[in-house]
């Protein structure tokens, strides 16, 4: 019986250690120390420097300029900061109509699709790190 409960103890100590499953920066702590935690519940929120992207809504007119491992530089709202990226994902269907025609003539709903981007590359005097969640990027396409 006292191996029974030692083994017991053993799995509850176990299902209280939490690992991340990335290496990455811890950005906030959600809970403190004594704190009660619901399940599913985010403990810590964690960046991934490994894994910085940037999503862009694309009007579908310009779709025909995009593809999956292309590369291009994007913008920050940081004056001097351009950054390499490659094209890792297009969803393959459109968003809803994010523009609708009101009064003109000839036009049409646009729609758009996701194109999430991977920065490969930052300018000498930053690093990758420089971009934070949330951070607005511009792309400039023709």
């Amino acid at each position: 019986m006292l191996r029974s409960n030692i083994l017991a103890l053993k799995t509850k100590i176990e299902d209280m250690v939490l690992t991340s499953p990335i290496d990455g920066i811890v950005n906030v702590k959600v809970l403190e120390l004594g704190q009660m935690l619901s399940p599913g519940m985010a403990v810590v929120i964690i960046t991934d420097p490994d894994g910085t992207w940037a999503r862009f809504s694309i009007p579908e007119k310009y779709m025909n300029q995009i593809n999956l491992g292309q590369q291009f530089e994007i913008l920050s709202n940081t004056p001097g900061l351009i950054y390499a990226a490659k094209v890792i994902q297009i969803l393959p269907f459109a968003e809803f109509a994010t523009h609708t025609p009101t009064m003109l003539r000839d036009e049409r709903d646009v729609r758009t699709f996701d194109v999430k981007m991977k920065l490969i590359d930052a300018p000498q005097h930053a690093s990758i790190i420089t971009c934070k969640p949330g951070m607005y990027m511009y792309l400039t396409l023709k």
